[in-house]
């Protein structure tokens, strides 16, 4: 049967602006819509205005929920995934013998999570030896183990995000070989900033500078949630990162791979930031030895070296001990998450926080994602339906393969690049063939935070 183009971009847009707010009971699933061309507002013409034709209806009758930044028919389905998540993690939550060691982990992990919210308990006892480790410091030398030890901690890899890596200093960890990308090598990336990217920190605009405040007054609030009582602590660190926010690499540059493909092996590493030791850092996390490093911007590592030459000891204790803050607070209880939300808002427009269940959810899928993803694909994808999809794909690919040979307005040559480019595709389907294996790991009734 023909479907009218037409027809397939009504579809397509609709999809695009679908939406409602589900709250639904822990037993229930969210519905997941479908395409309803009756949606469209047939008082606004198609060639005056096709979003509007599409989607003005659709908006007017989903607003954004109050405890979500944005909203859509992805939306929809990402909660229906999350209504599955939390079915499985309250199943698995109460001690049982007949659990599997990965439903084990995953339910106690998500237990611990909930039942510090509901006992409004302070963990800030959780971070103590850390922060005693940073107040300890005699020597700036001793900087690249803390900092391995607060990465190891709290911290992220590197995440290739339009900005930074959101960590103390700078991200570290693997990333696919831009030369070869069935390699993966080690990465060391642009960060240090505790606001969202280079902008907040240098741009004249009236939001911005608002919003400089308001990241001083939660710094304030942290320090003294803390125990800390230095009034210019916060202007130290906004004065510390603004240097960094200035050597970073703004985000339209950071889009070009050719820029961030920069290649040091670990005694040009060493070349380039003389006054970190990065074999202590590296030690210190346990990171095995690798022949090269893919360094995101080279100009930023300058800068830190400076900063490590001419910043005294005390700056850089009320650096790090910010940074270690502001990654540990969505764990160490609900007094410190309402804090970082009263910033937040301002920056999301987001004016709820998501209820616990939810932030329990996306804490265990964070930190044990292929733990929870394995039992979650044994309901939702089991392998016979991974069978079917990669027959799809395949079938998708066999027929590619074949418009490739038929077509005449390709030379030979051009054909056979096409078939190369084609025959390099990795099918990623579901999940993975080889799982994490999370057996070394040990979860407790309390390992969160």
């Amino acid at each position: 049967m023909r479907i009218p183009l037409a027809s397939l971009l009504v579809s397509a847009f609709a999809i695009s602006c679908l939406g409602q707010s589900p709250q639904a009971p822990a037993d229930s699933l969210p519905s997941l819509q479908h395409i309803d061309v009756a949606n469209v507002d047939s008082s606004i013409g198609p060639c005056v205005n096709f979003h509007q034709y599409v989607c003005a209806r659709v908006f007017a009758a989903n607003p954004i929920p109050p405890d979500q930044i944005a909203w859509g028919s992805g939306s929809i389905l990402q909660e229906w995934n999350r209504a599955v998540l939390r079915r499985i993690l309250e199943k698995n939550e109460a001690p049982s013998s007949s659990r599997t060691p990965a439903e084990q982990k995953i339910g106690d992990f998500y237990a611990t999570c909930t039942t510090q919210a509901s006992s409004k308990v302070n963990d800030l006892p959780a971070i103590r030896p850390l922060l005693a480790r940073i107040r300890d410091m005699r020597d700036k030398h001793e900087i690249p183990v803390v900092l391995a030890a607060i990465h190891s901690s709290f911290g992220r890899a590197w995440e290739g995000s339009e900005n930074q890596t959101n960590v103390a200093l700078f991200g570290f960890g693997p990333q696919p070989d831009y030369n070869d990308v069935s390699q993966v090598v080690a990465g060391v990336d642009q960060g240090g900033l505790g606001m969202p990217s280079r902008d907040f920190y240098l741009s004249d605009d009236a939001q911005m500078k608002a919003q400089r405040d308001k990241y001083q007054t939660l710094l304030n609030t942290f320090f003294k949630m803390e125990g800390s009582s230095n009034p210019a602590a916060a202007a130290t660190v906004l004065r510390l990162e603004t240097v960094m926010a200035r050597a970073q690499m703004d985000n339209i540059t950071r889009r070009d791979p050719n820029k961030t493909n920069n290649r040091y092996t670990p005694a040009q590493l060493h070349e380039l930031t003389p006054a970190f030791d990065w074999d202590s850092y590296f030690h210190a996390l346990g990171a095995p030895s690798v022949p090269l490093y893919e360094v995101s911007a080279p100009d930023f590592f300058h800068a830190i070296d400076n900063l490590l030459i001419n910043e005294d000891l005390a700056t850089w204790k009320i650096y790090l001990r910010a940074h270690l803050l502001l990654s540990a607070a969505a764990s160490l209880g609900n007094e410190w998450r309402d804090a970082y939300f009263d910033y937040s808002r301002a920056l999301t427009g987001q004016q709820q926080q998501p209820p616990d269940w939810r932030r329990c959810t996306s804490a265990t899928d964070a930190y044990l994602g292929e733990a929870l993803g394995r039992v979650y694909v044994d309901q939702v994808f089991p392998p016979d339906s991974k069978a079917r999809a990669k027959k799809m794909v395949h079938d998708i690919e066999a027929a590619m393969s074949r418009d490739i040979d038929a077509v005449t307005w390709m030379q030979p040559a051009t054909k056979h690049e096409a078939q190369l480019k084609l025959a390099a595709v990795m099918d990623k389907i579901g999940y993975p063939d080889k799982w994490i294996d999370y057996s070394s790991l040990t979860i407790t009734r309390s390992s969160y935070p």
